[in-house]
């Protein structure tokens, strides 16, 4: 038998081995948030060890965070594993590692969409909290396994393995399993089919629409929770494009009805406008970027200082900035905009700055460089940006001071004789103990990355 042996959902199967003389000899399991009433009592429960219990915490950190914030009413759970089947004789009494991660994601969304999972798919990846999908080991045999004890099986999930290792797994598999290799959660849930017409994707995202749909509490709460979501660069499950999908049908409907309050609409109008940005590549031109059924009008800016509360304001300003730097085409009233931005910009010689104070003035930094390439201007950016960093660094919240720093970066290519103080900022922002320094030199331009690297190496 294989999960869910009958339209059973909150079930998802798991693919693992068991090393014998390092040999690995696969096994297939059931995880579940809550116990099925299809698994028989004599079905094996399989205790988990402490890397999987790991993996699991950090899942249900991800779900927590991500998931639709209308099904956030509902309790972590505390998930089971069942052993369903195994090449080897030996009983199987626990289980380690990360890769069921995946599996218990979908399992929980299978569980609250009250939807059972497809039976012809399997799935094999690590998750981290930010979502992305992992390799595991030994995918090879877990692939040979599921083909071995579940023949109907035609569709496996897995992480970002490498491109050699997906090109051998298919030519080997060719014809018997179809691959789907995943970058993120998301993607995972745009590709599964749970039947012929939606996606786990297309299914979150109608429900989610029923459930606001002709009740005034859910669309105000929904709207602010998901305005406040954004502003923190939060997408929820969605994804940036689906995120907007989603709020386009729920804005339409909210618009043709009496009920919905102004400041609903303004929620709904401001966070299509900031997701539609997310999902922007400002490497393109404008005319190939996505579209958008808003545009930034005078009324907005009016609007949001009265009727928003001060956090909320100043927290969108930021965002409001960054789309007159990458989508000007969606920007109707760019002077006042900009001199609302001026007006809510604090003095370059205070003492102390608020966070949100930060944020805007690392935002002005970056428009100043992103739409100047005069000598004065790149210098006011570097001043603005030198300043964020300094004060992030002041109020000990060194991973915001990354941000600041890459900015200085950038500008040195332009501005020469930075060069020897950014790198001093540098060497002060790695000493620090929660910097996460290693984690942001992905986002250094390419030439302070070798530079980094070769000292690393150096050291």
């Amino acid at each position: 038998f294989f999960v869910p042996s009958s339209q059973q959902f909150g079930v998802a199967p798991v693919l693992g081995v068991r090393f014998v003389y390092e040999q690995p000899i696969a096994f297939i399991a059931a995880i579940t948030p809550t116990k099925p009433s299809n698994i028989h009592k004599l079905v094996p429960r399989l205790s988990t060890l402490q890397n999987l219990e790991t993996a699991l915490t950090t899942a249900n950190i991800w779900l927590r965070d991500n998931l639709p914030l209308w099904l956030q009413q509902l309790t972590q759970p505390k998930y089971e594993m069942f052993l369903l089947n195994s090449f080897d004789t030996k009983s199987l009494e626990s289980v380690d590692g990360g890769s069921a991660a995946l599996s218990a994601v979908l399992s929980r969304i299978s569980q609250l969409l009250c939807y059972p999972l497809p039976i012809d798919w399997v799935y094999s990846a690590t998750v981290d909290d930010i979502g992305n999908l992992g390799p595991v080991n030994a995918l090879e045999a877990k692939i040979h396994g599921a083909l071995e004890m579940c023949p109907h099986v035609t569709q496996i999930v897995v992480g970002q393995i490498t491109d050699e290792q997906y090109t051998r797994l298919s030519t080997i598999f060719e014809h018997r399993i179809t691959i789907h290799r995943c970058a993120k959660v998301q993607d995972a849930l745009d590709c599964i089919q749970l039947n012929n017409q939606q996606t786990i994707q297309d299914m979150i995202l109608s429900r989610l629409t029923k459930y606001v749909e002709d009740n005034p509490a859910r669309l105000s709460h929904f709207a602010e929770d998901i305005f406040v979501a954004i502003q923190q660069g939060w997408s929820q499950i969605y994804g940036w494009g689906s995120l907007y999908r989603t709020l386009s049908i729920i804005y339409q409907t909210a618009q043709s009805q009496d009920w919905v309050d102004e400041l609903t609409i303004m929620y709904l109008e401001l966070s299509l406008l900031i997701s539609c940005r997310y999902q922007s590549n400002p490497r393109f031109p404008l005319e190939s970027q996505p579209p958008c059924i808003i545009t930034l009008q005078s009324r907005h800016l009016n609007n949001g200082q009265r009727l928003l509360n001060t956090g909320m304001w100043y927290g969108l300003l930021p965002h409001l900035l960054q789309q007159m730097t990458d989508r000007p085409d969606l920007v109707e009233c760019p002077e006042l905009l900009l001199q609302t931005i001026t007006d809510h910009l604090p003095d370059q010689n205070q003492d102390w700055y608020t966070p949100l104070q930060l944020r805007l003035m690392g935002a002005w930094g970056r428009y100043y460089s992103a739409t100047s390439t005069n000598h004065k201007d790149l210098v006011e950016a570097f001043k603005w940006q030198e300043l964020c960093f300094k004060h992030w660094f002041i109020q000990g919240l060194f991973y915001d001071a990354s941000y600041p720093l890459c900015a200085m970066m950038d500008l040195s290519e332009q501005i020469i004789d930075k060069d020897d103080a950014v790198w001093d900022y540098w060497c002060q922002f790695k000493r620090k103990p929660n910097s996460k320094y290693l984690s942001i030199i992905q986002f250094m331009p390419l030439r302070w990355q070798h530079r980094v690297r070769s000292t690393e190496e150096d050291s």
